[in-house]
C-alpha cells in the first residue's frame, strides 16, 4: 500500500458524477458551487458513459489528482474503487444512488448533504476490497457478490425505475425475480474444506453492509480480511423465506441452512454457471475465486464510521 494520503483544503480534488445515479444530475450543480468555495478543485465531471468515467478517473491520476470526490451508487463507487485501488488517489464518497450501501459503512446520510457531515479533510483510512477472478477477467467489488435470485432482480431493476422509486423499485420487482429463478448447485472450496448444498440465493460479502440498511453479518467491517459467506436457505421456498427473514433481523448466521462460512479466499462453482452481481451490477460468471485484497483503497471517513472504528489486530 502506498504511503498514507494526508488531506488539506490545498489538495488537488476532482468531482465526478454519475448523472445516471438516482440524484447525481440534480445534485451536480450544488455540489460544484460548494466544492469550488471549500477545496482546491481542478476538475468537475458529469460522464455519460462507463468508458468517459473510467478516463476521467485514470486521467486524474496522471495528473496528481489525490482527493476524488465521487457521487453516484454503489456501482460508481464500485468502479471508481477498481481503478484506484493500490494508488495514492482517495475516495470520498457522495451518495446518490438508491441503496448506498458503502456509504452506510462510512456513516453518511444519503444525498448532497453528505459534504457537510464529512469532513472533507479528515480521516483517511485503509479499506480491503473484494476480488473476483474467472477465465475470463478479474474485478474488485466494494459490498458484496450476489449469485441466484440477483440475477433475475438487477435485470428488472431499470436505472428509470430505480431513479423514480428508490427503494420502493426492489419490492415491486422481487415477486418477477422469484418466479423467473431456479434453485442451483453450489460447491465452495475454502481452507482445505469442501462444501456442497443447493440453494437460491448465494452471498459473498465484504462490508459490514449488504444491501442498504441490512447486514452481510454484525461481524463483519472493512477491515477485517475477511469473505463472510452465505446462502439464503437450501433450494424449497419455506427455507429462502425463513432465512431471508433471519437475515433482516440479524440472526441468519446461527441458521444451518445459510451454510455460513468466513475465510480470505473462496473457489465457488455452480451448476449451471451464474452471472455474478457485484456491487449492483452483473460481471463475469461461476465458476471464480473469490479473495480478500487487504488494505487496498485510500477512504475518507465519516465521523460516525470514524467513531465505531474497529479494534484491529495483526496488522
Amino acid at each position: 500500500m502506498t504511503e498514507r494520503p494526508v488531506l488539506t483544503s490545498d489538495t488537488p480534488t476532482y468531482l465526478v458524477v454519475n448523472p445516471g445515479s438516482r440524484s447525481g444530475s440534480d445534485a451536480y450543480p450544488l455540489l460544484v458551487r460548494r466544492l469550488s468555495k471549500t477545496l482546491n478543485l481542478v476538475g468537475h465531471f458529469l460522464p455519460r458513459t462507463r468508458e468517459e468515467f473510467l478516463d476521467i478517473m485514470g486521467s486524474g491520476l496522471e495528473q496528481g489528482i489525490v482527493r476524488f470526490c465521487i457521487g453516484g451508487g454503489d456501482g460508481t463507487l464500485s468502479l471508481a474503487a477498481n481503478v484506484l485501488a493500490h494508488t495514492s488517489g482517495v475516495l470520498a464518497t457522495i451518495p446518490l444512488g438508491t441503496g448506498n450501501t458503502f456509504a452506510l459503512n462510512l456513516g453518511l446520510e444519503p444525498g448532497p448533504q453528505a459534504m457537510e457531515s464529512q469532513g472533507w479533510n479528515g480521516s483517511v483510512e485503509a479499506f480491503d476490497l473484494g476480488e473476483v477472478e474467472t477465465s475470463d477477467g478479474r474485478r474488485l467489488f466494494l459490498n458484496g457478490a450476489l449469485m441466484g435470485i440477483t440475477e433475475q432482480l438487477v435485470t428488472l431493476l431499470t436505472p428509470e425505475a430505480k431513479k423514480r422509486l428508490g427503494w420502493g423499485a426492489w419490492p415491486l420487482q422481487v415477486h418477477g425475480a422469484l418466479r423467473g429463478s431456479l434453485p442451483f448447485q453450489v460447491h465452495l472450496e475454502y481452507l482445505g474444506r469442501h462444501l456442497s448444498y443447493r440453494t437460491r440465493q448465494l452471498v459473498v460479502a465484504k462490508g459490514r453492509h449488504l444491501a442498504g440498511p441490512i447486514f452481510s453479518t454484525p461481524e463483519a467491517h472493512h477491515q477485517d480480511g475477511q469473505l463472510h459467506v452465505f446462502s439464503l436457505g437450501t433450494h424449497d421456498w419455506w427455507s429462502l423465506i425463513r432465512v431471508s427473514s433471519l437475515l433482516l433481523a440479524g440472526r441468519h448466521i446461527n441458521d444451518r441452512a445459510a451454510h455460513y462460512c468466513v475465510a480470505p479466499e473462496v473457489r465457488i462453482s455452480t451448476e449451471p454457471p451464474l452471472a455474478i452481481d457485484l456491487d449492483g451490477d452483473l460481471y463475469l460468471k461461476t465458476p471464480a475465486v473469490f479473495r480478500v485484497q487487504r488494505q487496498a483503497l485510500w477512504v475518507l471517513q465519516g465521523p460516525q464510521a470514524r467513531a465505531r472504528q474497529p479494534v484491529r489486530g495483526g496488522l
